[in-house]
């Protein structure tokens, strides 16, 4: 059993600065509204934005003092615009989501009556990193359409990543998949699907276990946060190749390509 916290630790580790807004990634509209995943993917901008400005801000530094507004604004990012700091963006299950809205190729308004699609974000956003994900699209869980009708109809809430988000994922600039062979998010079908779609550099990383990334078992949570720390280095060093990405041609070989290990849950010895 691991910990959502044990992921930042691995990247901080492999050398990034981690800014988590939680564990699912939900930001500062969450605790207004805890569905609507398209906000949620504005609130890492405005996030972004409030580092550089220090509007909305508040730091404590390690000998516990308080800044606030201007005494904090610039201080993490060494003085640069928020929009030259190189960005990669990660999140689990509904992280995922958040993720994907984050990463879509313009600012769009999934969550209006009639959706609008302002330009590109104007960040050095790196890649977007998918675990647990939700991002294949409900056409693969079709009675969750039901569920997302619903909430974006009758209450202005873009849940879960549509087809927009799906149709255009081969313009991100880097993709990283990592999910359990039995997550119930859904069938490994459309996450093949998704990764196929996905430019290079990519990698889609599967362990023996189920949707939750803190409940894959200590030997797989290790392999997902080597594999995850592995890409991001290389992706911010501009390599087109990831080093040690597993190869395979088929959904058969994807599932091979998965350790040995168990999670405790459902080890068969």
């Amino acid at each position: 059993m691991g910990l959502w916290r044990d992921y930042i630790l691995a990247m901080n580790e492999a050398g990034f600065d981690v800014l988590s807004l939680d564990k699912r990634g939900h930001g500062i509209s969450g605790g207004l509204q805890g569905s609507n995943n398209a906000e949620m993917a504005r609130d890492i901008f405005r996030a972004l934005d409030a580092l550089e400005t220090g509007e909305n801000l508040r730091l404590v530094t390690p000998e516990g003092d308080l800044l606030a507004g201007a005494d904090a604004g610039g201080l993490l990012l060494a003085g640069q615009p928020a929009s030259d700091i190189p960005v990669i963006l990660a999140g689990p299950s509904q992280g995922s989501m958040v993720v994907a809205f984050a990463m879509h190729v313009g600012d769009c308004a999934f969550d209006s009556a009639e959706p609008e699609c302002g330009p590109t974000r104007d960040y050095d956003v790196r890649a977007g990193m998918l675990l647990a994900e939700f991002v294949k699209g409900p056409g693969y869980v079709p009675e969750r359409l039901i569920r997302e009708g619903a909430f974006r109809q009758d209450y202005g809430i873009a849940y879960l990543p549509t087809s927009e988000v799906l149709d255009t994922i081969d313009q991100w600039p880097a993709t990283f998949i990592g999910r359990g062979l039995w997550d119930t998010s859904g069938g490994l079908e459309g996450t093949l699907d998704l990764f196929e779609r996905a430019s290079a550099p990519k990698e889609l990383v599967v362990v023996r276990g189920p949707h939750s990334e803190i409940q894959y078992g200590d030997e797989n949570i290790d392999y997902m946060q080597e594999r995850m720390a592995a890409f991001a280095r290389a992706v911010i060093a501009g390599e087109t190749d990831i080093p040690g990405a597993a190869e395979f041609g088929d959904l058969r070989e994807l599932v091979l390509t998965s350790p040995p290990f168990w999670d405790p849950a459902n080890d068969p010895s």
